[in-house]
């Protein structure tokens, strides 16, 4: 019987141990404290020790900007497929996780292999829903006024602009097309992609009868669909109200181009990196 206890104290020191130095191991490499994390695991410390937000050595490494301790931990063998509480990858948490400056961020990507692009079709509309009425212009010409703005259009310059300027490289856009008052997507716009983005323009126009001009507001819903089930993986809408910042009195017509177009701009970036962060976090 006091052999059994004896042995079992032993498992449980262990046990301990091991809880520790994974511990150890994990704060080493948030840290960046590369020789300490080759010491632990030289003691045979588990590449697979997480925290409580089941991230591994090697996504806080990532997280973190700690270049030299990620390639230390890839040489190891650490896995790059791991993904925690969130859904995020080493790779996911390096580009999206906000955690200070991470001056070492683009060496990080560097080091580690980087995931298969998704093959993206952006498919971009309008809708008139929103244009209530205008101290200017009749119903009908309102109407035709907004669509030869054609913000569809827009939109679609803007965000594939910005792809090409700052999207670093983590989306392939395999195909992108305004389509003007039709609802997007439609069913062609799946072929040969991985998902869609679907951006929907809704300009507002609204007279303010006693002050004789137009409020006008500007809101824009985005939506991912996957593929492969056509399930709708992220929806966010983006703008929007008649009342505060985001509203504009004009005193002619002739100012709604450069208004929904300022809009139209201002959102591209975010919508960017809200769809391809939600891409990222998807499990296989």
């Amino acid at each position: 019987m006091r052999t059994m206890a004896m042995a079992f104290g032993l498992t449980l020191a262990a046990v301990w141990a091991s809880a520790d130095s994974g511990t150890e191991l994990l704060d080493a490499a948030s840290k960046g404290e590369t020789a300490k994390v080759e010491q632990l695991l030289a003691k045979g410390t588990s590449l697979g020790a997480k925290d409580k937000n089941g991230r591994t050595a090697l996504m806080l490494a990532a997280q973190h900007g700690h270049a030299e301790t990620v390639r230390v931990l890839l040489g190891k063998g650490a896995s790059v497929d791991d993904r925690d509480a969130s859904g995020y990858t080493a790779y996911g948490l390096a580009v999206f996780s906000p955690a200070g400056a991470r001056t070492g961020i683009d060496e990080v990507l560097t080091a580690l292999p980087p995931p298969l692009r998704p093959h993206l079709v952006v498919a971009s509309a309008w809708s008139p829903a929103g244009l209530y009425s205008s101290c200017f212009l009749r119903p009908e010409q309102l109407l035709q006024r907004v669509g030869e703005i054609q913000l569809d259009a827009i939109a679609l310059v803007d965000f594939r602009r910005f792809v090409a300027a700052a999207g670093k490289g983590l989306v392939e856009i395999v195909k992108a097309e305004s389509h003007g008052l039709a609802k997007v997507p439609d069913a062609d716009a799946f072929q040969d992609a991985d998902a869609v983005l679907a951006l929907e323009v809704r300009p507002v126009a609204a007279c303010v009868p006693q002050e004789t001009n137009d409020n006008l507001s500007l809101t824009l819903e985005a939506q991912l669909v996957r593929a492969r089930d056509r399930a709708v993986v992220w929806k966010k809408t983006y703008g929007g109200g008649l009342a505060g910042l985001h509203a504009r009195r004009v005193t002619s017509p002739t100012q709604y181009p450069p208004v929904y177009d300022e809009w139209t701009k201002a959102h591209s970036e975010q919508v960017y990196w809200d769809a391809v962060e939600a891409w990222y976090r998807l499990k296989p």
